[in-house]
């Protein structure tokens, strides 16, 4: 989610950019295929009755025919992003079949509670995209829709008012907003975004104060205004804010209309107030009011264009909403886990004393409560290791992790792993290569985090493979790192997945539900403590291999 999220934020400096129409729908699928990860895609815009595709990566894609009632006319009608495998289109596009598509992605092209289009992306393999990310990709769609809006009207504006005084106030307007715009991709908390979206306003426009007026139950109330004055001010229940809020289309009221319903406005001096609805598909979240102490009018174009305002700080407020969000769930697992994990460990202890106490009494026996017992002892350590991963999370997270760094040998590290895999593992082929011929085989490093690392990986490798199938272990110098690398040929990883291997309480789609995702995050984290990095390579069904990296000790 959060990934995702981040991703989609890096987009929207892409289309702040003037360009002309062509080059935004370029732009566009462009930045959907890397967001995506998709090979393929096409941008359909809606005129009149049928679908004209206006881009398509590659060329040969626009042989491809949108149906009239197809998959892309019930993404346009029912405006929400969903998947389909390709069986399900193979009759209807067996072209698609040779390029290799299994899997298509609709996204719609929806602007408030008009839809202008659709953008299809088609994958090679199958993606996997849930609930919550297809609603995020909801946001992309916005987004581009603004965007082609946006690239439409300035080309339609520079044809229709060049001769016009209007052309440049309109122009310097949208310049305006693109600088205004840089402001909301910024990671801040929902306060901060509303300060600025306030503050930004009133650049864009030139006002004196403005304010954010949002509906708490049954009425409005001000946020975020620029003066003390301005915060005094009580908005009526069924005001103009209600109005620009409801009709979710921006007006200016003057003098002579503010003067009953608000007079002490008039006694501070307000000649003419903007109102401009905050606004997201066919929801409105609240106004934003811009205050003039002089008489100012507004053209009808201006104020179409500031209704482009409203949307990107409606989007903006609803990201940083979602991401601060994020981050509450994330402080509040990490707080669990934490205490969780500290909690356990006092019994856990006295569960494992006794349970080894009692294997070893019954040892000496072959009865069924012997394997019980054993069992027991050995979920328990498993456990208690478990814990001890959780609390290094923490630990990392917090800054606290402590690591007590000297000269180690990495021949010793790696044999003492080998050795104690092999007496855990008696039954699994760990077949270890040592091609130094060196016997300068130090580096600097904690000797037990480094032993943590290469059991992790080991362990992985031991539940993600064929009990069948032989581990590979090899140790050598590559001038001035040390490499180790362990192989194996089990279920491999997904391309889509490796990024987000090393993030932490992430797990590939393995269809097997082993550990809680940590140990890679652990390891990348101790690797690059040390100076080093880890990489991983893998092909889904053909195994997976781990490299590190240490520097090694100039003598």
């Amino acid at each position: 989610m959060e990934n995702l999220i981040g991703k989609i934020n890096k987009t929207g400096l892409k289309f702040l950019e003037p360009l002309s129409l062509q080059k935004t729908y370029k732009t566009i699928m462009s930045e959907a295929l890397n967001l995506t990860k998709a090979e393929y895609g096409e941008i359909y815009i809606r005129n009149k009755r049928e679908f004209e595709k206006v881009y398509a990566i590659p060329e040969i894609l626009f042989s491809v025919k949108a149906r009239k009632k197809g998959f892309t006319y019930k993404s346009y009608r029912e405006n929400k992003p969903f998947k389909i495998d390709i069986t399900e289109a193979s009759k209807i596009h067996p072209e698609l079949i040779k390029l290799g598509v299994k899997s298509i992605l609709f996204i719609p092209l929806s602007y408030k509670s008009k839809s202008i289009g659709v953008l299809t992306v088609q994958f090679k393999n199958i993606n996997n995209y849930d609930r919550e990310d297809l609603k995020k990709l909801r946001i992309f769609g916005s987004m581009a829709t603004l965007t082609i809006l946006k690239a439409r009207y300035q080309s339609e504006a520079r044809e229709a008012i060049k001769s016009r005084d209007t052309y440049k106030r309109t122009e310097n307007i949208l310049e305006k907003i693109n600088k205004s715009a840089l402001n909301f991709l910024e990671p801040l908390t929902y306060e901060e975004t509303g300060k600025i979206v306030v503050r930004e306003l009133m650049e864009v426009v030139d006002g004196e104060d403005a304010t954010m007026v949002l509906p708490i139950k049954n009425t409005f109330k001000v946020f975020f205004p620029t003066s003390e004055k301005i915060g005094k001010i009580k908005p009526r229940d069924k005001g103009y804010a209600y109005r620009a809020l409801n009709e979710q289309i921006p007006f200016m009221i003057h003098l002579e209309e503010m003067s009953k319903p608000h007079p002490e406005i008039i006694k501070q001096g307000v000649k003419s107030t903007l109102f401009i609805p905050l606004s997201y598909k066919k929801q409105s979240i609240g106004a934003l009011v811009v205050f003039f102490y002089k008489d100012r009018k507004m053209s009808q174009e201006e104020l179409d264009i500031l209704n482009l305002y409203g949307s990107l700080a409606t989007l903006a407020l609803r990201k940083a909403q979602l991401h601060q969000e994020t981050n509450r769930a994330l402080e509040a697992r990490d707080l669990f886990m934490s205490i969780a994990s500290h909690e356990f460990r006092t019994p856990l202890t006295s569960i494992n004393g006794y349970a080894q106490l009692l294997y070893n009494k019954l040892s000496k026996d072959n009865s069924t409560e012997v394997k019980w017992a054993k069992i027991v002892y050995e979920e328990g350590v498993r456990l208690t290791n478990l814990i001890k991963e959780l609390l290094d999370v923490n630990r990392i997270k917090a800054g606290q992790m402590q690591y007590f760094l000297r000269e180690n040998s990495i021949l010793d590290i790696v044999n003492r792993v080998v050795y104690g895999f092999r007496f855990e593992h008696p039954g699994r082929k760990l077949i270890f290569k040592n091609s130094l011929s060196s016997q300068n085989t130090f580096v600097i490093g904690d000797y037990d985090k480094l032993v943590q690392v290469f059991n992790n990986l080991l362990e992985n490798a031991v539940k993600f493979s064929s009990p069948e199938e032989p581990i590979f272990m090899s140790l050598y110098l590559r001038d001035p790192n040390f490499v180790i690398e362990i192989v194996d040929k089990g279920k491999g990883i997904d391309r889509k997945d490796i990024n987000r291997i090393f993030e932490g309480f992430q797990k590939a789609d393995s269809g097997i539900d082993e550990g809680m995702g940590i140990g890679l995050f652990l390891a990348k984290n101790i690797i690059e403590k040390h100076k080093g990095s880890i990489k991983v390579q893998s092909k889904l069904n053909k195994g997976t291999k781990v490299r590190i990296l240490l520097p090694q000790i100039k003598i």
